[in-house]
């Protein structure tokens, strides 16, 4: 995304009290029908926390985050993302790219993409149900097949 390659140019000693109005953008991109869309956008949320080390105003966009999900403030962007991802399993030429972004999430929030499976199971409706368990089964499949080419680069 364009606008995190701007901020890399700009001065170290910027301090934020709030997250920058654009950063609505993103929120609005996870939510769009999208899947496309949907993706880059958290892509982006994702850059923002990975790029915490390469830049101060990263490091605060990290922290106001984690203090808005900690004080049960403003928009839950972890959760809004992973819910999002969890149900964009339902696409399958696409999951390659939610399983590598799940995964960078994890880093961040290790709790958070297992409270959302859970929450997806107790839903009453069967069709929901049955969404569900596709959506796990796909995981399961698509991180066991990673993590076996995982293992086999480290040998």
């Amino acid at each position: 995304m364009s606008i995190i390659k701007i901020l890399n140019h700009l001065p170290t000693d910027i301090k934020i009290k709030e997250l920058p109005q654009w950063f609505s953008a993103i929120e609005y991109g996870i939510r769009v029908s999208s899947p496309s869309v949907s993706l880059a956008a958290i892509d982006s949320l994702i850059k923002c926390l990975l790029y915490s080390d390469r830049h101060p105003i990263y490091d605060q966009f990290k922290v106001r985050i984690m203090d808005d999900k900690s004080k049960k403030i403003g928009n839950d962007y972890q959760n809004l993302a992973l819910q999002k991802l969890w149900a964009l399993l339902d696409y399958p030429h696409m999951h390659s790219k939610i399983l590598d972004l799940i995964v960078a999430f994890s880093k961040f929030f290790p709790y958070e993409f297992t409270e959302t499976v859970q929450k997806s199971f107790e839903t009453h409706s069967d069709h929901e149900k049955e969404a569900s368990i596709q959506r796990f089964s796909h995981f399961w499949r698509l991180t066991g097949f990673k993590y076996k080419d995982l293992l086999i680069s480290n040998r």
